[in-house]
């Protein structure tokens, strides 16, 4: 006579492949993560500073907010005095940071998050901006700042 009901033990074993599967994808997702961090980690030119903080650790006072989005700049565009805080808001899709041309660089900011890039000991005059993630500033992610 058979029993109708499995045992624990062929319970378990019925459910070995959809836990290995389960296993391997969220191993796999963990590798693409990194992947995908690392790659967005990436970028040139020397990174000044950028702080998850309201204001820059410098001390220097906020002058004006600039918006990065998918592949533009938007938001204040003129800055005065020598040394001062530019608060960074990525509302994209993607990570962004913004470097003024031979100045000052921001670290990655993350979709959906905010930093301050601390700008010191700057002359007066225009300056270009622009994403150096690869390929952003190819897509229009470009500008200029006038300080004064």
């Amino acid at each position: 006579m058979s029993n109708a009901n499995p045992s624990t033990s062929d319970q378990i074993r019925s459910l070995q492949p959809i836990i290995y599967t389960a296993l391997i994808l969220a191993l796999v997702g963990v590798f693409v993560a990194f992947l995908a961090l690392d790659k967005a980690n990436e970028s040139g030119g020397t990174v000044v500073q950028a702080a998850a903080a309201p204001a820059p650790a410098g001390g220097a006072a906020v002058g004006g907010a600039i918006t990065l989005a998918d592949f533009s700049f938007s938001g204040d565009m003129e800055f005065t005095g020598t040394d001062f805080g530019i608060e960074l808001n990525n509302v994209g899709q993607t990570v962004h940071n913004l470097e003024i041309v031979g100045e000052a660089q921001s670290d990655n900011v993350n979709p959906g998050e905010s930093a301050v890039l601390d700008v010191t000991g700057i002359d007066p005059g225009t300056y270009e901006i622009r994403c150096t993630i690869p390929g952003h500033a190819e897509q229009g992610m470009v500008g200029e700042i006038t300080v004064s």
